[in-house]
């Protein structure tokens, strides 16, 4: 891997305070107490920030840098009947008074499901995503859902993000302009300021996404720059902000060697970050990796072994993520119960039994790092 680093000086300032977030109806993030975004100067060092998306584990927290940080995934049940004011307050007790990222979920209550009919594309009249268990929430019903999470647990709320992959039709099945109008709902409800824009992933470039734009079905890769797009036109229109504070982006990477997948995590961050900033004018926003990973994509390994030279090649991707304008970023995942078929689907796994890449990430996280000019 071709590392956009010249220098590893490393700042001898103490690791970053970090605080415990829960994520309702989505994801549960120990979040870190995150400064304002500073526009990147290239060549000056940047400090990477480092936590773990989805959480899995029967005790303990995990111990990666002294304190923990981390994520765990909580669907919704696609059959869920109990209300929201239950949910929330279900919630709250698991939050013990610590403050949280909270995402859309993937699957929702009744009210939220599809509703629209089959969708065409690839595979014509026939709905090429199934019966539809994706959650799709008119305004009004996520509205009513986000004033019931403010209302209830708005002193909890760190940062709002929108939704997670939007642009893949087994997460969100509404248009980009649907995304748009949650996104300046959210906007409304909890300020630009605590609200982060959806996320996507662009390693699946082929095939359809849940939304359709201008009488047809986007694709995968088209989906995030049609919405970052109508974002930044009807912001301009109005006279305002953009109505988050940050672009989220899932970002894996995958090959046949750690080196190759590194590479893959490299070039999508890039293609994300540049389609961003093209589709907004602006080369000040904020970027965040809210789940990454490096996985093994050819057919006779059972993942990338946890040794020195995996832990440096993934160390060194974290870095130039950093270096691209991603400072923070969460891994995924943590375990306790890592097993065979998690290394080759979710990457390389992180827990007690995992040495290398532990050290790995205490010695990359809250440091500061040159970069090199693009």
């Amino acid at each position: 891997m071709t590392s956009m680093r010249t220098t590893r000086s490393q700042s001898a300032s103490a690791l970053a305070k970090w605080s415990v977030g829960i994520v309702a109806l989505g994801a549960l993030i120990l979040c870190p107490n995150i400064p304002a975004h500073a526009k990147r100067d290239p060549g000056l060092p940047v400090r990477v920030h480092l936590g773990v998306h989805n959480f899995q584990t029967s005790d303990a927290w995990p111990d990666l840098s002294g304190t923990p940080q981390l994520v765990s995934r909580l669907n919704c049940d696609p059959s869920m009947t109990s209300s929201v004011e239950q949910t929330l307050a279900a919630t709250r007790k698991q939050l013990e008074g610590q403050r949280g990222l909270f995402v859309g979920c993937r699957t929702g209550p009744e009210q939220w499901k599809y509703q629209k009919g089959p969708m065409s594309g690839a595979a014509g009249s026939e709905d090429v995503f199934g019966p539809g268990t994706a959650a799709t929430p008119t305004v009004s019903a996520f509205r009513r859902w986000m004033r019931s999470l403010q209302s209830t647990l708005g002193h909890k709320v760190w940062r709002f993000q929108v939704w997670n992959e939007g642009n893949l039709g087994g997460f969100y099945r509404g248009s980009p302009d649907d995304l748009v109008d949650l996104t300046f709902a959210a906007a409304r409800i909890f300020g630009r300021k605590r609200v982060l824009a959806p996320s996507f992933t662009m390693l699946y470039d082929e095939g359809p996404s849940g939304g359709w734009h201008r009488g047809r079905n986007l694709s995968i890769a088209e989906y995030p720059g049609v919405y970052w797009r109508l974002l930044a036109r009807r912001a301009a229109s109005r006279g305002v902000p953009l109505p988050v504070s940050a672009a989220t982006y899932n970002g894996y990477g995958g090959g046949a060697t750690v080196d190759e997948a590194a590479e893959s995590r490299h070039a999508t961050l890039r293609k994300f970050r540049d389609l961003v900033i093209e589709a907004t004018g602006k080369r000040d926003i904020s970027f965040i990796d809210t789940e990454w990973n490096l996985r093994d994509t050819s057919s006779s390994s059972p993942g990338f072994p946890d040794t020195p030279a995996t832990a440096r090649v993934w160390r060194e991707s974290a870095i130039d993520a950093a270096c691209l304008g991603f400072r923070w970023q969460f891994i995924y995942l943590w375990t306790d119960r890592p097993t065979l078929e998690g290394w080759l689907s979710d990457g390389i796994q992180f827990s007690p039994q995992t040495v290398h890449v532990n050290d790995a990430f205490r010695r990359t996280n809250g440091k500061k790092f040159g970069c090199e000019a693009e």
